[in-house]
């Protein structure tokens, strides 16, 4: 048996996904598409998402989907399984159009809901359940069960215990005053978990920005791929041993993401993360504060998950004056910007050449640099090109949590391999 989930989109209508066991079409290679969740209710109400302009909005951030009665989204259209593993599949953008496209990201969005039910609920009661504790010592940096405090990172530089790794290439560049460039690139398609949906694209979008960053600007690239939540605070302590002030830095993610409404914190999932425990999971505050003992003045997250805006949501870069900038002025300040896929909606992690429409309009705009930009005007290029296709919205903000100073701006600079 299979799953169908009822969208009811009418204006009228208080919004409400209804999960039934009808058989439906299955995809190639599966004898059937079985949800891994066992539903506390076949109701899922909706009625208490957010609204815009009035409008009943059947899942946060999305708005209303159509004036028609109800939409009916086979599981078997957004999930698909080899019998181990249910994914998410591909969204086909070329075939669909702005209603299906909705119908499908909101019926992901309520299969998610339930999916993460209890850990959300858990974090409701208390948001600091994922936070990693600080480090007793700087020699217990490398475990990754702990982030460095900034008082044993400061130790640890004084004494220059590490360098930073070389990849040994050369660049020339446009913007000497920027040495070092280092770029975390971390991708997650796979899950423990088997209730969380598998993904396609997400590590297939970190390698190919991880190239764009190398080739294109110059970056030394540190790839994780599928990692846990000890790798990922593990490579952030190592990061923030071997980078100094005139340094530059990106962080890209690419994987599920999740928001908890009630306080407006989100989350990444790494693949040791149990979908009811967010103990395993990465907070959004604790990504903050790791990047705030790192020295870099250039620091850039680009976050590519559901509800990634929560990153952005400190201070707003969308003004669109990211014209006439000094790049001596702004490198003097310390720059901590944010790049999402979207604000606080679900988004698509697939659909476009066999990448997410962000990712590869990033790249794209990232390909087109001639000398250097502000972030803001890739940002401005990107929300355009996203937003034609998706009912979703990307954001671009700075993080004062992590240090970001008035006047900063993340400068994509354009640097040619000379070896």
């Amino acid at each position: 048996m299979g799953s169908t989930w009822l969208v009811d989109s009418s204006p009228a209508v208080a919004a409400v996904v209804t999960r039934t066991d009808a058989p439906v079409a299955t995809p190639a290679a599966s004898a059937s598409v079985e949800s891994p969740l066992k539903l506390s209710s076949n109701i899922l109400d909706l009625t208490q998402a957010s609204t815009r302009q009035g409008s009943p909005d059947p899942v946060p951030g999305m708005g209303r989907l159509s004036d028609s009665k109800v939409m009916q989204v086979d599981a078997s259209r957004f999930l698909m399984t080899d019998v181990q593993n249910t994914y998410f599949r591909n969204l086909p953008l070329d075939q669909l159009d702005r209603l299906n496209t909705d119908g499908l990201l909101s019926a992901r969005r309520a299969y998610k809901l339930e999916l993460f039910g209890e850990a959300i609920r858990l974090l409701e009661i208390n948001p600091e359940l994922a936070d990693v504790p600080s480090c007793a010592s700087a020699q217990d940096a490398e475990s990754g069960k702990c982030a460095l405090t900034a008082a044993q990172l400061q130790e640890i530089l004084a004494r220059q215990l590490i360098s930073a790794p070389s990849s040994g290439q050369i660049f020339s560049g446009h913007l000497p005053q920027i040495q070092r460039k280092r770029a975390l690139v971390i991708g997650l398609n796979q899950y423990d978990d088997k209730r969380i949906p598998q993904l396609i694209s997400a590590v297939p979008d970190a390698r190919a920005l991880g190239d764009v960053f190398n080739a294109d600007m110059g970056y030394d690239v540190t790839r994780l791929e599928n990692p846990s939540k000890a790798q990922v605070v593990q490579a952030f302590n190592r990061i923030a041993q071997q980078l100094g002030p005139n340094d530059s830095l990106v962080v890209y993610f690419a994987g599920h993401g999740e928001m908890v409404d009630k306080t407006q914190l989100g989350y990444w999932i790494p693949s040791d993360a149990n979908a009811s425990d967010p103990t395993g999971w990465i907070s959004n505050a604790d990504v903050s504060r790791w990047i705030a003992n790192i020295q870099a003045k250039q620091v850039a997250v680009v976050s590519d998950s559901c509800y990634s805006g929560t990153f952005a949501a400190e201070l707003s870069l969308e003004d669109g004056k990211a014209t006439g900038l000094d790049p001596a002025l702004v490198l003097n300040k310390r720059s901590v910007t944010v790049l999402t896929s979207g604000s606080d909606e679900p988004v698509a992690d697939t659909g476009k050449s066999g990448h997410s429409v962000f990712a590869w309009n990033l790249m794209q705009e990232i390909k087109k640099l001639d000398k250097w930009t502000a972030g803001g005007n890739v940002f401005a290029q990107v929300k355009q090109a996203v937003e034609s296709d998706l009912p979703q919205t990307p954001r671009y903000g700075a993080a004062l949590s992590a240090g970001h100073q008035s006047g900063g701006e993340f400068l994509f600079e354009r640097r040619s391999k000379l070896k």
